[in-house]
Parts: C-alpha cells; sequence; structure tokens
C-alpha cells in the first residue's frame, strides 16, 4: 500500500470520527420527567409571565415530591388541548428562613370561547436550585398561598 493512500484512508477516517462527534439535533423537545416538563430558573422570562399572566386563574396548587401541580380555569372550547403552559423560577432565593422562591406560570391561550374548562398541569422541579436548604417555600404567582418543598 502506498504512503499517500494510508494518509487518504487517516483523513477519511479523523474526518468521519469529528463529523459524527459534532452532529447534534436542536429539534429535540425539551426534556420531560415523569409529572410533566421542568421548571426553568429564568428572571426574564419570569417578569415576562408575571406581566402576560392574564386569563387564568390558579384555584388550587401542591408539591409532591419534586412535583407542583395546580388546577387552572380558563375559557376554552370544549378541551384544554390548546392551552400552553411553562412555569417559571424568578432565580432569586429571599433571605428568609426558610428561603422563599417566586414562580411564575406563563400561560397561552388562543380560544376564543365561552366556555370555563378547568385542567390540572405539573411541572418538575428538579432543576430548581434548592442550594442545599431542608425546606423551601414556593410562592405562586395568581396563588393565594405558599408551597412548602422539601427536596
Amino acid at each position: 500500500m502506498r504512503p499517500l493512500d494510508i494518509y487518504f484512508q487517516f483523513l477519511v477516517l479523523l474526518m468521519s470520527g469529528m463529523l459524527l462527534l459534532s452532529c447534534s439535533d436542536d429539534n429535540d423537545p425539551a426534556p420531560v420527567s415523569e409529572c410533566g416538563p421542568y421548571a426553568e430558573s429564568d428572571a426574564t422570562s419570569y417578569e415576562q409571565a408575571r406581566n402576560s399572566s392574564l386569563g387564568y386563574i390558579v384555584d388550587t396548587a401542591w408539591i409532591f415530591g419534586n412535583c407542583i401541580s395546580a388546577v387552572i380555569g380558563s375559557n376554552c372550547c370544549g378541551n384544554t388541548d390548546n392551552w400552553e403552559l411553562m412555569l417559571y423560577d424568578g432565580d432569586a432565593l429571599a433571605e428568609s428562613f426558610p428561603p422563599q422562591r417566586y414562580l411564575a406560570l406563563d400561560f397561552f391561550n388562543n380560544d376564543d370561547c365561552q366556555a370555563v374548562c378547568v385542567d390540572t398541569f405539573s411541572f418538575d422541579l428538579a432543576f430548581i436550585e434548592s442550594e442545599n436548604y431542608d425546606t423551601i417555600i414556593f410562592n405562586l404567582y395568581q396563588f393565594d398561598g405558599q408551597l412548602i418543598w422539601t427536596p
């Protein structure tokens, strides 16, 4: 075998390896846990959600394990399939004991019907920073009450 052929084979193998390692699919959906999408810590998105959180009510909310669930009511055309929700953390820990974090739902509903629907939505709190506290109190925007989380 000629040295040029060996060089060419090595170059093809090297380029193939680089191509395989550099591939990623940016269209992968956001990760979802057993209890729903992951809540995100993002101060900007939290503020936007607070400022645009019209058209829904939070009837009740609770935490079980790393999951937060809320019963949401809003207008609909028979079902809640068109509703889009995301939960954002304000990305700040209030200095109290136990410490407190602030959450807001980003809610989108393009239904233009007069019927009211109620549905339960859940989010995973695993990506919310607990900073090694045994207990954190969550204040969910538009919910009267505090939620206690023991991560």
